[in-house]
């Protein structure tokens, strides 16, 4: 399986070819058998395999693809979660980042409840939670989905949200010890943390704007029609009937046509 890294493309694709072929069948996680040696297996080549399904070429970078699929389904194990979290969820590759959530959604749903306290489950809440708390919209709607189907576990997602940025928060105040001497209270930072998270994933009221914009362009038409009418009767009361208006015209035609014909009557009678 170092194949997996190879730069030729041939021994890439065979190495990746063999890895779909493992992972089609279930993996139980069980450290009293030799689910031991698939851990150590999955934590040394899993990292190459999860960084192909970018690669350049399209016909390793699919193969990578369903390999990380099946893995993801038949591998319910610590090690592939801390790969896709590590590797993949976490990295600046946005294309990467989006297809681990894609495969992390399989792995919850094979997932046991119990696996959400352990050190990696608790390492996949906080990268999920942070997610959510960034407003990342791309990545936002794939999460929810996740955190739902661990709900559906039996998981209470605040308490679950707050353990998991506790160990965020430890971890950081381990590495600077001056944190620790500041008046901050790591309990009160995670729980507006969490009322952050847990706005976020409420969904949002929906507002039917067709039908609120069907009446203001009723209630608009009705006053433009309104002031239309209006100015129409003004307009008939100033000038009168359009028919009068042409009776004019014909009276002052007739009018200069009289003259004409009386002319010739009075030089008759000289």
């Amino acid at each position: 399986m170092e194949e997996v890294g190879n730069l030729r493309s041939n021994n890439s694709k065979n190495a990746l070819a063999l890895w779909v072929e493992l992972f089609t069948q279930p993996i139980k996680y069980d450290l009293n058998s030799n689910e031991k040696m698939w851990c150590k297996f999955i934590e040394e080549v899993f990292p190459s395999v999860l960084l192909k399904c970018t690669y350049e070429k399209a016909f390793i970078a699919n193969v990578a693809k369903l390999g990380t699929v099946n893995a993801s389904k038949a591998a319910i194990l610590p090690e592939l979660c801390h790969v896709l979290v590590e590797t993949g969820i976490k990295t600046k590759n946005m294309n990467l980042c989006e297809y681990s959530l894609l495969c992390v959604t399989h792995f919850v749903k094979g997932a046991h409840k119990d696996f959400f306290g352990t050190v990696v489950g608790l390492s996949l809440g906080e990268a999920l939670g942070s997610i959510v708390e960034a407003k990342k919209t791309r990545f936002t709607k794939v999460v929810k989905p996740i955190l739902k189907d661990i709900e559906g576990k039996g998981i209470d997602l605040n308490i679950y949200l707050h353990a998991a940025l506790m160990t965020e928060f430890k971890a950081e105040a381990e590495e600077d010890s001056e944190m620790m001497e500041k008046d901050q209270n790591p309990a009160e930072i995670c729980t507006k943390r969490v009322s952050l998270i847990m706005t976020e994933l409420v969904p949002a009221k929906k507002v039917d704007k067709s039908s609120t914009f069907r009446s203001f362009m009723r209630t608009q038409k009705q006053e433009i029609g309104g002031a239309v009418s209006g100015l129409q009767e003004k307009k008939s009361m100033t000038m009168g009937p359009q028919s009068s208006f042409d009776a004019t015209l014909v009276m002052k035609e007739d009018a200069q046509a009289k003259p004409d014909q009386s002319e010739p009557a009075v030089k008759k009678e000289e």
